[in-house]
């Protein structure tokens, strides 16, 4: 006997609710099935789910913390501009900024002055996924002149910072730390002044 529109109507309707009841029970009949990757009860504790993991230092600004002294003292030393530059280390990948390598040829090229303001460097480090630390250090090495009227010289490590990034909060302890005196991704030691910030890769880029 066939059904009257009505009747076909009901039929569908009914079918309707029964899938809709059947679907939204499966969280309940099959509640490992709702938890997501890498975490309990739905949250997912991954530290990169979307992108390769990646660290980056920028080294801002380095500045020369000497100038004052040589203005006060006799002479002429205040015209000598002092050279310099910084060794990274992340994770024991080493990047030196004075050493240049291009059409298989290699140079280097030091900072000459009291500041190194407008000539940003930034140093990137692939790392393997769901790393949770980092070890970071921040070399300043200035080249110094010695021996008869300072015709040689000598790189002499001046400051050494020693961080700890961390991917889970994106921030970084040790030499520098959130809240301390001269500011976050700020550094003044007893012979130069950096500024600097360490971040790691994001899904935007």
């Amino acid at each position: 006997m066939a059904l009257s529109g009505r009747a076909k109507k009901m039929a569908v309707f009914s079918v309707l609710v029964v899938a809709i009841l059947i679907i939204s029970s499966i969280p309940f009949l099959f509640p490992e099935s709702s938890v997501k990757a890498g975490g309990e009860g739905g949250e997912d504790n991954r530290i990169s789910p979307l992108e390769n993991q990646g660290l980056i230092l920028e080294v801002k600004r380095i500045r020369d913390r000497g100038l004052l002294d040589r203005l006060m003292s006799y002479g002429s030393s205040w015209k000598y501009q002092p050279q310099f530059y910084f060794i990274a280390d992340m994770d024991d990948l080493e990047y030196v900024s004075k050493n240049i390598s291009a059409l298989g040829m290699s140079s280097e090229i030091l900072f000459t002055g009291w500041d190194t303001i407008f000539q940003e460097n930034k140093v990137m480090k692939d790392v393997e996924e769901e790393k949770e630390k980092s070890k970071v250090t921040l070399t300043i090495v200035e080249r110094v002149p010695k021996g008869l009227l300072g015709r040689g010289f000598e790189d002499v490590e001046r400051e050494r910072i020693r961080l700890t990034y961390d991917y889970r909060t994106g921030r970084w302890t040790g030499d520098d730390c959130f809240k301390d005196n001269d500011g976050y991704g700020h550094y003044v030691g007893e012979y130069f002044e950096v500024w600097f910030d360490l971040y790691q890769t994001d899904y935007d880029g």
